[in-house]
Order: C-alpha cells, then structure tokens, then sequence
C-alpha cells in the first residue's frame, strides 16, 4: 500500500466488484491516498451486480471518494439505474 499513497490516478475499471470489495477499497482510499490524487475511474465496475446491492457498494466508494480533493470521476459504463443514481 505504500505506492497507493503517491498514486494521482487510480483505475478501478473493467472488474465488477462486491459490497465487501467496496468496502475494503473505500477503506484504502480513505487510509492511503494522499492529497496528490485528483482522478479516480470506477467506471464499468457494477454491470454484472445485483441492482440492489448497488447503493450500499456505492455508497462505500463515494464517501471515501469524497473526503480526497478529486478533480475526475469517471463513472461511465454502470448500471447504476434508479437505484444507484441517487448517491451520486
């Protein structure tokens, strides 16, 4: 993890990831990423979730995205629909 502390871009995309993998991302970011980091792409990573599962996933992601000063957030490619639409 101490290389995810001088990250300035971080790319979560093209995999699709749980509730429990959510959280231990959000838990690293929270933890590890610095004040450099100014892009994150979570794009494409809940397509193939279950819709109900995925505003507590991206709840996770989102609160710890929001306590770093990013520039970028690329979203793009997910499933999100009625159900995850309203944390963004």
């Amino acid at each position: 993890m101490e290389k995810f502390s001088e990250a300035t871009q971080i790319t979560f995309s093209g995999n699709s990831y749980s509730q429990p993998s959510c959280q231990y991302l959000a838990e690293a970011i929270e933890k590890y990423a610095n004040a450099g980091l100014s892009t994150i792409d979570i794009s494409n990573i809940f397509t193939t979730r279950n819709k109900a599962k995925l505003p507590p996933a991206l709840s996770l992601l989102i609160d710890a995205i929001c306590t770093k000063m990013v520039e970028n957030l690329s979203v793009a490619d997910n499933a999100f629909g009625p159900n995850g639409a309203p944390r963004l």
